[in-house]
C-alpha cells in the first residue's frame, strides 16, 4: 500500500499506536478483582483488516515499520523534542482513530508472542511516553491527554452490580462488578464480549463474595459497541474520585458510586493483568482517563437528564449540562483531536 509522505515524517518514529498494556509474559498470579478477561495474543502484526479506515491502516503500517527499525531510546528521544505542532497533532489524530476503531486490537498489538519478536522495542513504553508528552505540551489541564488515554467512552445504563472481597487488598477491599447496557457509544467501536450470566452470582450492589481462589478468566473477543449491547467493568468504592493521594472515595450520600437502575457516562481503560504463552489477561476499569481535577472518578452520573459534572472537567462550557448537550460538547472537543 502506498504510504503518503505527510504521514512519513511524523509516523516513522512512533511505536505509540501499539498497546497501552504492560502485559507481562510470565504466568499471571491469581487476580482477586471482580472481572477478568482473557484474549489470544497476536500471532501476526500489525492488526490491519479489510475495510479498516484508511488513515488507521496507514498509521499501523508506518508504526510497524518504525518498531522494526528503531529502538525505544530513539523513539523516546524524538518524542521529547516534539511540541504541539502539526506533526504531533497528526500523531494524536491517528492515535485516537486507531484506538477508537478497535480498542482491544490497539491494546493487544505486540510482537511479544511471536518468535522471533519482529520489533525492537516495547510498544507499551512508547505509548506511555506519548501520553506523558501530550500532557506536558498541550496546556489544557490534561483534557486532551485524558481523551487520548480512554480506551472506551460510553453512555450506559447499569443493570446490576455485585461485589467481591479481595483478601489480598490493603486499601481497596471491595471490587464491584458492573454490568451495563450501552445507550450511546462515544469512543471505542468495539468492546469485549461480556461474561455470561452463569459466571455472575450473588447479584446486588452490597452482596459480597470473598475471592479466595482468584477470578475465573472469561475468554473474550471484540464485538460491536452497538446501542443495547453489553459493557462490563469493575471499580472499587475505596478508590478516590480525583487521581491524587487524598480526597473523597467513590461513595455518595446514598452509598457506593455506581448503582443499578441509573445512567452514567463512563471513561474506561483496559488494564493488563498478565499473560502466558498464548493469552493476555486484563480487566476494564474507570480511568486513568481523568483530568487532574476530575470530580467523578471517570464515571459521571446522569440524574434527571443532567450530567453530574460540577467542575466542568473537560471544559465543555458549563457544569451540569443536559446529557445530550454534554455529549455533543464532548464530541466537539474530540473532533478537534481527530481533525486538527
Amino acid at each position: 500500500m502506498k504510504r503518503p509522505n505527510h504521514i512519513l515524517a511524523s509516523m516513522a518514529i512512533l511505536c505509540l499506536l501499539g498497546t497501552a498494556s504492560t502485559i507481562a509474559t510470565a504466568q499471571p498470579t491469581p487476580y482477586y478483582g471482580a472481572l477478568l478477561y482473557s484474549m489470544h495474543l497476536d500471532t501476526s502484526v500489525p492488526p490491519v483488516y479489510s475495510g479498516q479506515p484508511t488513515q488507521v491502516t496507514e498509521g499501523y503500517l508506518w508504526l510497524d515499520d518504525a518498531m522494526r527499525l528503531y529502538p525505544e531510546y530513539k523513539i523516546d528521544s524524538f518524542m521529547n523534542t516534539l511540541t504541539w505542532s502539526d506533526s504531533m497533532k497528526t500523531i494524536a489524530s491517528v492515535f485516537y482513530q486507531a484506538q477508537d476503531d478497535n480498542p482491544l486490537s490497539f491494546f493487544f498489538w505486540s510482537g511479544s508472542a511471536m518468535h522471533p519478536n519482529p520489533y525492537k522495542g516495547n510498544p507499551g513504553e512508547g505509548i506511555m511516553a506519548f501520553r506523558q508528552r501530550v500532557a506536558q505540551i498541550v496546556g489544557d489541564t490534561g483534557r486532551t491527554s485524558a481523551l487520548l488515554t480512554a480506551d472506551i467512552i460510553s453512555d450506559v445504563y447499569v443493570n446490576d452490580t455485585l461485589c467481591v472481597k479481595d483478601p489480598t487488598a490493603h486499601i481497596a477491599f471491595d471490587a464491584v462488578f458492573v454490568n451495563s447496557t450501552i445507550l450511546d457509544e462515544i469512543k471505542g467501536k468495539k468492546v469485549p464480549l461480556c461474561v455470561e450470566e452463569g459466571m455472575r452470582t450473588h447479584r446486588g450492589s452490597k452482596v459480597k463474595q470473598v475471592q479466595n481462589s482468584g477470578a475465573i478468566p472469561w475468554a473474550t473477543y471484540p464485538i460491536p459497541a452497538d446501542s443495547g449491547g453489553c459493557l462490563q467493568f469493575e471499580y472499587s468504592p475505596e478508590w478516590l474520585r480525583v487521581h491524587s493521594d487524598y480526597g473523597l472515595p467513590l461513595k455518595d450520600s446514598n452509598g457506593w458510586w455506581v448503582k443499578p437502575g441509573h445512567e452514567y457516562i463512563v471513561f474506561l481503560n483496559l488494564s493488563g493483568i498478565g499473560a502466558d504463552s498464548t493469552a493476555g489477561y486484563f480487566t476494564v476499569i474507570p480511568g486513568p482517563a481523568n483530568p487532574p481535577l476530575g470530580s467523578s472518578g471517570c464515571m459521571y452520573p446522569v440524574v434527571n437528564g443532567i450530567v453530574q459534572d460540577p467542575n466542568d472537567d473537560f471544559g465543555l462550557g458549563h457544569a451540569n449540562l443536559p446529557v445530550a448537550q454534554w455529549k455533543a460538547a464532548l464530541r466537539a472537543r474530540i473532533s478537534k483531536i481527530v481533525n486538527p
